[in-house]
């Protein structure tokens, strides 16, 4: 499935990239990109790599039919990012997380080729989240717009 393959395409280019906020650090898939939209709290997070990600696929649109065997659709996905507010702070985590989140927006606005089938990939809305003083998380979404061919 080309969707897939363009989450698959954006989660090796993320776990690539050093953040600048942390350069011992690194990204990581919470949910192994394979089964999207798992939950991270029942997953006994392993944030000593400190940034987690995970996709969420929300709405699925076809804008056009192109015959009987093809189609072009539109997908709604939120990229959450996770980190640990241990080593930064509460008070600097929305500062660190609005740096991050834009560094992995950039990675995917600069790829110039996608798997076939994925005609054009969109960042769209950052939202940067409170920190939860229970969990000890701090996370910001970016919201992703996928347009592909489907059959």
């Amino acid at each position: 499935m080309t969707l897939e393959a363009a989450l698959q395409r954006i989660a090796q280019d993320w776990v690539e990239l050093i953040p600048g906020t942390r350069p011992h650090a690194r990204y990581h898939a919470l949910d192994g990109s394979e089964s999207l939209g798992s939950d991270p709290t029942a997953m006994g997070l392993d944030l000593v790599a400190d940034r987690g990600f995970m996709f969420d696929v929300g709405s699925r649109s076809t804008i056009e039919e192109a015959g009987d065997d093809l189609a072009r659709c539109r997908y709604m996905v939120t990229a959450t990012l996770l980190l640990s507010v241990g080593e930064i702070g509460h008070r600097d985590a929305s500062e660190v997380l609005a740096a991050d989140i834009r560094q992995l927006a950039r990675a995917v606005d600069v790829r110039g080729t996608w798997p076939d089938g994925v005609l054009e990939v969109l960042t769209e809305d950052v939202e940067i989240n409170e920190p939860e003083e229970d969990s000890g998380l701090a996370s910001a979404t970016l919201a992703l717009m996928l347009f592909v061919e489907e059959e």
